[in-house]
């Protein structure tokens, strides 16, 4: 047992493959420049599908959540007048919370970004991790779930989606962590 740390250990080479040199099989690993461990080929492929179904789904949840609060800031107080101040301040938030959301996936798309990503990585470091952005998505679900009399089923549509998005991510990283950035 040596005293260097495990990130510090040379790696070590996968099963089936020779000793401590280069594996058999040309198409079976290849090492990680980063961390120097070996890597299957076919994880970095379903990594970057996993990242786009995410983006995907997070891009289509920032439309349901603005049309979610737009929609029930236009009813607000048609269903429960004494309601009105506590439904507008929630649907603020929703749009609040949506902007947060779209800016982030867009800084994290566009290359030319950079500073902006810098910014949001700074306040709002949550969101660039797993169980960090599903408790988000959880919490802004409930926020929908609030203006439900307002928005009608748009609003439980929403909830109900970010909060499937929230245990898919989360499925994802517990089962498949080599899928995620964690």
């Amino acid at each position: 047992m040596s005293s260097q740390p495990a990130w510090l250990q040379p790696a070590t080479p996968p099963p089936g493959s020779a000793g401590g040199g280069a594996p058999q099989n040309d198409n079976a690993y290849t090492t990680n420049s980063t961390s120097g461990a070996y890597v299957d080929p076919n994880t970095e492929k379903r990594k970057e599908i996993v990242k786009y179904y995410a983006k995907v789904m997070h891009l289509g949840i920032v439309a349901m959540l603005g049309a979610t609060a737009v929609i029930a800031i236009s009813n607000i107080g048609e269903v429960d007048p004494a309601d009105t101040v506590s439904e507008l301040f929630i649907c603020l938030y929703m749009l609040l919370f949506a902007t947060l959301l779209c800016l982030h996936e867009l800084s994290t798309l566009i290359s030319g970004l950079k500073s902006l990503d810098d910014v949001l990585r700074r306040n709002l470091g949550f969101l660039y991790g797993v169980k960090g952005k599903a408790g988000f998505l959880i919490f802004v679900a409930f926020l929908c779930f609030g203006v439900s009399n307002a928005a009608g089923g748009l609003a439980i549509g929403t909830g109900a989606v970010m909060v499937f998005q929230a245990v898919v991510m989360l499925a994802i990283y517990l089962r498949y962590p080599e899928l995620t950035d964690g």
